[in-house]
């Protein structure tokens, strides 16, 4: 996995040419682990299925260079792989509103997600959706944060491993119902991560 710039003629028609390639960055440590490696190609898909084809986006393009810098340094990829899903889901058109309760507007309070209004309850108002996901009300707190911050600011989070699950959790509810994408490398992502967190 390496970050390259090419060098070619680019013609409307007939044929185009590469002339050279150069590297720039190898990512080394995504090339070495194979669950960094599971990670990397996951976030390079679901870049790709997030854009249109044959249209520029250098925004979410530098955005995709700097997750895969933040997983090569070693922070923790499960919160960077979040991060870089929240941040794609405008893109694919969803718009969740994590700033504060969808009622009374509080962000101070412990939060539940619903799915239903596509945004954060409180816990004085969780009972308008009694189907709000079954995760940490710290989960969703560490989600809208991500939503809130730079990526250049996170640095390595000290999270349990129950809240990292229920982080996921999260994130992949959101994804099916509202994006409604399965990639290949998810599915294997899944089952590497698996080796990871053994069942209880």
């Amino acid at each position: 996995m390496t970050h390259h710039a090419y060098i070619g003629d680019i013609q409307d028609e007939g044929l185009s040419f590469l002339k050279e390639s150069q590297p720039i960055q190898l990512f080394q440590a995504l090339q070495q682990d194979m669950l960094l490696q599971a990670y990397g190609i996951y976030v390079l898909q679901l870049v790709d299925a997030a854009l249109e084809d044959n249209q520029a986006n250098p925004k979410v393009y530098q955005l995709l260079l700097q997750v895969l810098e933040a997983l090569n340094q070693g922070l923790t990829a499960q919160v960077i792989v979040a991060y870089l899903e929240i941040h794609l889901l405008p893109i694919f058109g969803i718009h969740i509103q994590w700033a504060s309760c969808a009622t009374c507007q509080t962000n101070d309070r412990p939060l539940r997600f619903s799915l239903k209004r596509q945004a954060v309850l409180c816990d004085r108002h969780a009972f308008l959706d009694v189907h709000c996901l079954p995760v940490s009300s710290r989960a969703v707190h560490v989600a809208r944060r991500l939503s809130q911050v730079d990526l250049k600011q996170i640095q390595n989070i000290n999270l349990s491993d129950q809240t990292l699950k229920d982080l996921r959790t999260l994130m992949d509810a959101i994804y099916q119902e509202y994006v409604g994408i399965r990639l290949k490398s998810k599915s294997y992502l899944d089952q590497i991560s698996q080796l990871e967190w053994p069942s209880a």
